[in-house]
């Protein structure tokens, strides 16, 4: 399973990149280059989108990998009672449960953490199917936040 500090390291990625472009902006060299402020402020969003994105696909990841060895765990020397329900929820390769749904055995839907992803979720199926997400989104704290969800991940 993949450890947290890959989205650590995918943060810091993001600020070389967005440390860049600030930098572009500033020292007036967009101006020169015949870029107005706001089409670098778009790209600095859609770059932060991207970035989004990344770092979702690697928890996604994460969140498979953490179900696949609970699940393992549960059935592995199970009896048949204990053994069928795991099995037929997980089903096979070809018909795995939603995201969401792999969530909720991570996490109990009530707390803060679920809510957390549930959010995540809804910017990443946004960004993912052509929309735009309008809203600021801070790169370096939502790497932080899934890498603390993902040492939170039980593993029975």
């Amino acid at each position: 399973m993949m450890i947290g500090t890959v989205f650590m390291d995918i943060a810091e990625e993001w600020r070389n990149i967005d440390r860049f472009l600030m930098n572009y902006e500033r020292l007036g060299i967009a101006d020169q280059a015949g870029l107005e402020t706001e089409t670098l402020k778009i790209q600095r969003s859609r770059n932060d989108q991207a970035y989004f994105l990344y770092i979702f696909t690697r928890f996604e990841k994460c969140v498979d990998e953490a179900v696949d060895h609970i699940v393992q765990n549960r059935t592995q020397d199970a009896d048949w009672a204990e053994r069928r329900i795991w099995q037929a929820w997980y089903g096979t390769s070809r018909r795995r449960p939603e995201f969401m749904r792999k969530v909720e055995i991570l996490f109990d839907k009530n707390r803060n953490n679920f809510k957390t992803i549930q959010y995540y979720h809804k910017i990443r199926n946004e960004i993912a199917h052509g929309g735009e997400w309008t809203e600021q989104l801070a790169i370096p704290q939502v790497a932080e936040a899934i890498d603390s969800l993902v040492s939170d991940f039980p593993t029975t």
